[in-house]
């Protein structure tokens, strides 16, 4: 029978070379796991804004087609900040007659539960924009009012605000 020889020089992988890309992949893997966050807090904030977004578009729309109200809706206190109330008046039914102006405050309480149930902590009001001619509708959430929404000149970034500048 033949001799085997054996080589004192070890081959093939160590250990501190698995640990080594042990490491290199739970970096990569963690890397991986920070982008999922920040794509899934996009994608949040994404349905947020497109959800404030047709809110205000339907405020808009209430107010054009009940113009006899108009000041009623350009009226800020008559949009309050507080949460709404879940139980809506029954008094504009389908099935009532109602002066444009309680068609108004029907309106307005109903985007108010809107923005409230559909945001976080949402609020919503309506009146002249700063500094110019126009009429702003301003979507806030994440307990940011709907007043913190512009400053002096224009409407400020880094708030969670949506405003939709509309011509009276």
């Amino acid at each position: 029978m033949g001799r085997v020889r054996l080589n004192s020089r070890q081959r093939g992988i160590g250990l501190v070379e698995v640990l080594i890309a042990l490491l290199v992949v739970a970096i990569g893997v963690l890397g991986y796991a920070g982008l999922q966050l920040r794509a899934l807090d996009s994608t949040t904030m994404a349905y947020t804004r497109s959800q404030a977004t047709s809110i205000a578009q339907a405020a808009v729309e209430r107010i054009k087609a009940n113009p006899l109200s108009a000041d009623y809706y350009l009226n800020t206190g008559n949009w309050p900040t507080s949460e709404p109330s879940a139980n809506f008046d029954e008094t504009c039914s389908a099935n009532q007659d109602c002066t444009p102006d309680q068609v108004a405050a029907w309106d307005v309480e109903q985007l108010r539960w809107l923005t409230w149930n559909l945001l976080p902590s949402g609020r919503i009001d309506v009146s002249a924009c700063v500094g110019s001619e126009l009429q702003c509708v301003r979507v806030s959430w994440n307990e940011t009012m709907p007043d913190e929404c512009e400053d002096g000149n224009a409407v400020v970034s880094g708030v969670d605000c949506f405003v939709l500048e509309v011509l009276p």
